[in-house]
Protein backbone atom coordinates (compact mmCIF):
# COMPACT_ATOMS: atom_id res chain seq x y z
CA UNK A 1 0.00 0.00 0.00
CA UNK A 2 3.27 2.77 1.19
CA UNK A 3 4.00 1.78 -2.58
CA UNK A 4 0.77 2.42 -4.29
CA UNK A 5 0.30 5.97 -2.33
CA UNK A 6 4.25 7.27 -2.85
CA UNK A 7 3.27 6.18 -7.02
CA UNK A 8 0.19 7.96 -6.68
CA UNK A 9 1.48 11.01 -5.19
CA UNK A 10 4.36 10.90 -7.58
CA UNK A 11 1.86 11.07 -10.21
CA UNK A 12 0.50 14.23 -9.06
CA UNK A 13 -1.90 13.65 -6.17
CA UNK A 14 -1.96 15.10 -3.32
CA UNK A 15 -2.46 13.59 0.13
CA UNK A 16 -5.62 13.68 0.69
CA UNK A 17 -7.13 12.91 -3.07
CA UNK A 18 -4.76 10.18 -2.94
CA UNK A 19 -6.66 8.58 0.44
CA UNK A 20 -9.81 10.16 -1.02
CA UNK A 21 -9.23 7.83 -4.23
CA UNK A 22 -8.24 4.44 -2.27
CA UNK A 23 -10.97 4.73 0.58
CA UNK A 24 -13.41 5.44 -2.75
CA UNK A 25 -11.87 2.45 -4.59
CA UNK A 26 -13.09 0.43 -1.48
CA UNK A 27 -16.13 1.57 -1.33
CA UNK A 28 -17.16 1.53 -4.93
CA UNK A 29 -19.89 4.10 -4.51
CA UNK A 30 -20.49 6.46 -1.17
CA UNK A 31 -21.03 10.14 -0.50
CA UNK A 32 -18.33 12.69 0.55
CA UNK A 33 -19.37 11.97 4.74
CA UNK A 34 -18.86 7.98 3.97
CA UNK A 35 -15.20 8.57 1.96
CA UNK A 36 -14.01 11.14 4.91
CA UNK A 37 -15.23 8.72 7.19
CA UNK A 38 -12.95 5.56 5.65
CA UNK A 39 -10.22 7.89 4.58
CA UNK A 40 -10.33 9.30 8.02
CA UNK A 41 -9.73 13.11 6.54
CA UNK A 42 -12.05 15.90 7.26
CA UNK A 43 -14.96 16.02 5.54
CA UNK A 44 -14.48 19.32 3.71
CA UNK A 45 -11.01 17.91 2.61
CA UNK A 46 -13.16 15.14 1.16
CA UNK A 47 -15.21 16.93 -0.83
CA UNK A 48 -12.61 19.25 -2.26
CA UNK A 49 -10.33 16.28 -3.12
CA UNK A 50 -12.97 14.21 -4.60
CA UNK A 51 -14.27 17.25 -7.18
CA UNK A 52 -10.56 17.48 -7.95
CA UNK A 53 -10.45 13.95 -8.96
CA UNK A 54 -13.83 14.40 -10.92
CA UNK A 55 -12.42 17.30 -12.88
CA UNK A 56 -9.38 15.09 -13.97
CA UNK A 57 -11.55 12.37 -14.99
CA UNK A 58 -10.69 10.19 -12.27
CA UNK A 59 -14.12 9.56 -10.38
CA UNK A 60 -17.31 10.07 -11.64
CA UNK A 61 -20.80 11.50 -9.90
CA UNK A 62 -24.57 10.88 -9.49
CA UNK A 63 -27.45 12.04 -7.35
CA UNK A 64 -29.28 9.91 -5.24
CA UNK A 65 -32.49 11.63 -3.52
CA UNK A 66 -30.88 14.63 -3.61
CA UNK A 67 -27.24 13.32 -1.80
CA UNK A 68 -24.06 13.43 -4.41
CA UNK A 69 -22.44 10.05 -4.79
CA UNK A 70 -19.25 9.34 -6.09
CA UNK A 71 -17.79 6.22 -8.10
CA UNK A 72 -14.08 5.78 -9.17
CA UNK A 73 -13.44 5.56 -12.67
CA UNK A 74 -11.08 1.91 -13.49
CA UNK A 75 -7.83 2.43 -12.71
CA UNK A 76 -6.38 2.33 -16.67
CA UNK A 77 -7.92 5.87 -16.26
CA UNK A 78 -4.34 7.12 -15.37
CA UNK A 79 -2.57 5.52 -17.90
CA UNK A 80 -5.14 7.39 -20.46
CA UNK A 81 -4.67 10.47 -18.82
CA UNK A 82 -0.76 9.91 -19.54
CA UNK A 83 -1.38 9.23 -22.58
CA UNK A 84 -3.22 12.51 -23.96
CA UNK A 85 -0.95 14.72 -21.73
CA UNK A 86 1.85 12.67 -23.99
CA UNK A 87 0.15 13.47 -27.13
CA UNK A 88 -0.47 17.30 -26.09
CA UNK A 89 3.32 17.69 -25.52
CA UNK A 90 4.10 16.09 -28.47
CA UNK A 91 1.75 18.33 -30.45
CA UNK A 92 3.72 21.65 -29.38
CA UNK A 93 7.14 20.18 -28.87
CA UNK A 94 8.60 21.54 -32.32
CA UNK A 95 7.32 25.24 -31.49
CA UNK A 96 8.59 24.83 -28.34
CA UNK A 97 12.35 23.77 -29.54
CA UNK A 98 12.08 26.59 -31.79
CA UNK A 99 11.65 29.03 -29.01
CA UNK A 100 15.10 28.01 -27.30
CA UNK A 101 17.97 29.53 -28.01
CA UNK A 102 20.57 26.85 -28.31
CA UNK A 103 23.71 29.55 -27.61
CA UNK A 104 22.22 30.48 -24.24
CA UNK A 105 21.23 27.08 -23.23
CA UNK A 106 23.50 26.13 -20.20
CA UNK A 107 25.18 22.00 -21.00
CA UNK A 108 23.98 19.67 -18.45
CA UNK A 109 26.44 17.65 -16.80
CA UNK A 110 26.11 14.39 -14.91
CA UNK A 111 29.17 12.32 -13.38
CA UNK A 112 29.12 9.32 -11.94
CA UNK A 113 31.74 7.39 -9.83
CA UNK A 114 32.72 3.16 -9.74
CA UNK A 115 31.78 0.61 -12.33
CA UNK A 116 28.36 1.23 -11.66
CA UNK A 117 28.72 4.77 -12.83
CA UNK A 118 30.36 3.93 -16.15
CA UNK A 119 27.73 1.05 -17.39
CA UNK A 120 25.00 3.92 -16.18
CA UNK A 121 26.54 6.05 -19.01
CA UNK A 122 27.15 3.20 -21.31
CA UNK A 123 23.28 2.24 -21.03
CA UNK A 124 21.97 6.15 -21.10
CA UNK A 125 24.43 5.96 -24.47
CA UNK A 126 22.61 3.17 -25.99
CA UNK A 127 18.77 4.82 -25.08
CA UNK A 128 20.16 7.64 -26.84
CA UNK A 129 21.12 5.79 -29.89
CA UNK A 130 17.76 4.19 -29.74
CA UNK A 131 15.69 7.43 -29.22
CA UNK A 132 17.65 9.56 -32.06
CA UNK A 133 18.04 6.78 -34.27
CA UNK A 134 21.93 7.34 -34.42
CA UNK A 135 24.21 5.97 -37.61
CA UNK A 136 27.37 7.27 -36.57
CA UNK A 137 29.46 8.56 -33.46
CA UNK A 138 33.29 9.30 -32.90
CA UNK A 139 35.33 7.91 -30.61
CA UNK A 140 38.79 8.40 -28.92
CA UNK A 141 39.63 5.42 -27.22
CA UNK A 142 42.26 2.22 -26.10
CA UNK A 143 41.99 -0.85 -25.19
CA UNK A 144 41.02 -0.28 -21.33
CA UNK A 145 37.33 -0.34 -22.31
CA UNK A 146 37.86 -3.95 -22.82
CA UNK A 147 40.09 -4.68 -20.19
CA UNK A 148 38.25 -3.42 -17.36
CA UNK A 149 35.00 -4.67 -18.65
CA UNK A 150 35.56 -7.97 -20.40
CA UNK A 151 32.56 -8.91 -20.57
CA UNK A 152 30.14 -6.27 -20.73
CA UNK A 153 32.15 -3.64 -22.99
CA UNK A 154 31.67 -6.62 -26.22
CA UNK A 155 27.55 -7.05 -25.45
CA UNK A 156 27.57 -3.07 -25.69
CA UNK A 157 29.39 -2.92 -28.64
CA UNK A 158 26.79 -5.62 -29.58
CA UNK A 159 24.30 -3.39 -29.00
CA UNK A 160 25.60 -0.66 -31.19
CA UNK A 161 26.12 -2.70 -34.32
CA UNK A 162 22.51 -4.33 -33.85
CA UNK A 163 21.24 -0.49 -34.44
CA UNK A 164 23.81 -0.18 -36.88
CA UNK A 165 25.82 2.72 -35.30
CA UNK A 166 28.85 2.69 -36.84
CA UNK A 167 32.29 4.33 -34.52
CA UNK A 168 34.66 6.53 -36.35
CA UNK A 169 37.71 5.81 -33.82
CA UNK A 170 40.78 7.28 -33.32
CA UNK A 171 42.61 4.47 -31.20
CA UNK A 172 45.73 4.62 -29.22
CA UNK A 173 48.82 2.63 -31.19
CA UNK A 174 48.76 -0.21 -28.67
CA UNK A 175 45.29 -0.93 -29.96
CA UNK A 176 47.27 -2.35 -33.06
CA UNK A 177 47.45 -5.01 -31.58
CA UNK A 178 45.29 -5.78 -29.62
CA UNK A 179 43.32 -8.85 -29.63
CA UNK A 180 39.87 -6.77 -29.73
CA UNK A 181 40.60 -5.06 -32.37
CA UNK A 182 40.82 -6.99 -34.87
CA UNK A 183 37.76 -7.39 -36.33
CA UNK A 184 37.23 -3.66 -36.85
CA UNK A 185 34.96 -4.10 -39.96
CA UNK A 186 32.71 -6.61 -38.27
CA UNK A 187 32.26 -4.00 -34.81
CA UNK A 188 31.52 -1.38 -37.42
CA UNK A 189 34.19 0.21 -36.60
CA UNK A 190 36.57 2.55 -38.84
CA UNK A 191 40.00 3.52 -37.24
CA UNK A 192 42.88 5.45 -37.36
CA UNK A 193 45.75 4.87 -35.36
CA UNK A 194 47.10 7.98 -32.89
CA UNK A 195 51.09 7.87 -32.78
CA UNK A 196 52.69 6.45 -30.19
CA UNK A 197 53.39 9.55 -27.81
CA UNK A 198 49.76 9.87 -27.57
CA UNK A 199 49.16 7.54 -24.59
CA UNK A 200 46.06 8.52 -22.59
CA UNK A 201 43.49 6.12 -19.61
CA UNK A 202 40.19 7.13 -20.68
CA UNK A 203 37.75 7.33 -23.82
CA UNK A 204 35.65 10.16 -25.36
CA UNK A 205 32.84 9.44 -27.46
CA UNK A 206 30.94 12.38 -29.09
CA UNK A 207 27.87 11.72 -30.55
CA UNK A 208 23.84 13.52 -30.69
CA UNK A 209 25.40 16.88 -28.48
CA UNK A 210 26.45 14.96 -25.64
CA UNK A 211 30.39 13.96 -25.06
CA UNK A 212 30.61 11.19 -22.91
CA UNK A 213 33.98 10.78 -21.40
CA UNK A 214 35.21 7.75 -19.13
CA UNK A 215 38.67 7.98 -17.41
CA UNK A 216 39.69 4.10 -16.81
CA UNK A 217 41.85 3.29 -13.96
CA UNK A 218 40.67 0.68 -12.15
CA UNK A 219 40.88 2.57 -9.05
CA UNK A 220 39.74 5.66 -10.16
CA UNK A 221 36.72 5.09 -12.56
CA UNK A 222 35.08 7.91 -13.20
CA UNK A 223 32.02 8.73 -16.02
CA UNK A 224 31.21 11.84 -17.44
CA UNK A 225 28.18 13.02 -19.80
CA UNK A 226 28.00 16.52 -21.55
CA UNK A 227 24.95 17.63 -23.16
CA UNK A 228 25.52 20.50 -24.82
CA UNK A 229 25.77 21.53 -28.46
CA UNK A 230 28.28 24.25 -28.36
CA UNK A 231 30.73 21.60 -26.76
CA UNK A 232 29.72 18.64 -29.36
CA UNK A 233 30.59 20.92 -32.24
CA UNK A 234 33.94 22.02 -30.92
CA UNK A 235 35.04 18.57 -30.01
CA UNK A 236 33.55 17.08 -33.40
CA UNK A 237 35.79 19.64 -34.95
CA UNK A 238 38.64 18.85 -33.09
CA UNK A 239 37.98 15.04 -33.74
CA UNK A 240 37.44 15.71 -37.41
CA UNK A 241 40.45 17.52 -37.58
CA UNK A 242 42.36 15.25 -35.44
CA UNK A 243 41.23 12.23 -38.14
CA UNK A 244 42.49 14.34 -41.14
CA UNK A 245 45.89 14.41 -39.82
CA UNK A 246 46.04 10.75 -38.60
CA UNK A 247 47.39 7.99 -41.35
Amino acid sequence: MKEIINTLRKYGLTEHEVKTYLALLELVEASAYSVAERAEIPRTSTYSALENLKRRGFVISSLHNGVKFYTPENPKVFLEDLEEKKKQISEILPALSDLVDTANVLPIIKTYQGRKGYIKVRNEMLETFKRRKTKQILVISSPLDFDLFPKYFPDWISERKKMGVMAKTLLRHDAKVDKNFQKNNQDLREVKYLPAEFQFKGTINIYEDKIALFSLQENKLNSIIIDSPIFFEMLKNIFNFTWGLVE
